[in-house]
């Protein structure tokens, strides 16, 4: 032996992780969903932010998302957040950049890059999510970009 240690590029070993497969066995219960019934959490996610066990504080800013294809919610749950009192950031994309934010307000969201519903215009910048004090976000994220 030489005593060199060889060092393996994360690229070269494709090692199956928990999360990866706990990622995509939920990814396939969510296909799999009718569109009834998607529709159906989706208004019980609303119902329970309307309902939910606890308050949220007079004017607290909330960081949300604008569900897509198989994601749970709809816009119905951001109008429960605002119904309860809070400012609702929204993430707006771009291509080679990271997020900015929008405020959201209840039918003024435009279509945008990569199939999403983005808040109209103004955005923010990058640094408005340090104004929320409530993060709501999908628990599979499978990001390996900018976040911000």
């Amino acid at each position: 032996m030489s005593g060199r240690v060889q060092v393996r590029r994360k690229a070269e070993v494709a090692v199956p992780t928990l999360k990866n497969q706990l990622r995509e066995e939920i990814s396939a219960k969510r296909r799999d969903m009718s569109p009834f019934a998607r529709e159906q959490a989706a208004g019980d996610l609303a119902d329970w932010i309307y309902a939910a066990p606890f308050r949220l504080e007079y004017d607290v800013t909330v960081a949300a998302y604008v569900p897509i294809g198989t994601e749970p919610g709809s816009p119905a749950m951001l109008d429960a957040l605002i119904d309860a009192g809070a400012r609702v950031l929204l993430p707006v994309t771009h291509p080679d950049a990271p997020l900015s934010w929008g405020w959201y307000r209840a039918g003024h969201l435009t279509k945008a890059s990569f199939g999403l519903l983005e808040p109209a215009v103004p955005h923010l910048p990058p640094d408005a999510i340090r104004q929320a004090g409530v993060v709501i976000g999908i628990a599979l994220v499978h990001y390996t970009g900018w976040l911000w």
